[in-house]
């Protein structure tokens, strides 16, 4: 049996933030932008070698690009997950039609 004092439940309604939690997702990815700064000049196998090594994903370095495109457009919701996701599929659906 699991003991439920050790489980971690993720709420969309606002209750870890009303608690005081720092735990939106900006919170999270924040400190992640420093580390994702260090892969900016890197390409090919460098790149994947310093990711494999930073334990960054395909969906860091996209919301890295995405935070850097809004923010030059004076828009502050680059943490927005689900759009960034939404887009790349998009993208990604139209491609293969092409």
């Amino acid at each position: 049996m699991t003991n439920l004092a050790h489980q971690l439940l993720i709420l969309g309604n606002g209750f870890n933030l009303n608690c005081g939690l720092t735990s939106q997702f900006q919170d999270f990815f924040g400190p992640r932008i420093e580390i994702l700064k260090g892969a900016v000049s890197l390409k090919g196998e460098a790149l994947t070698d310093y990711c494999s090594e930073k334990s960054l994903t395909a969906w860091d370095l996209n919301l890295l690009q995405r935070q850097e495109l809004l923010e030059a457009r004076g828009l502050n919701n680059w943490y927005d997950v689900e759009s960034a996701i939404a887009n790349v599929m998009w993208y990604r659906q139209e491609s293969i039609a092409n």
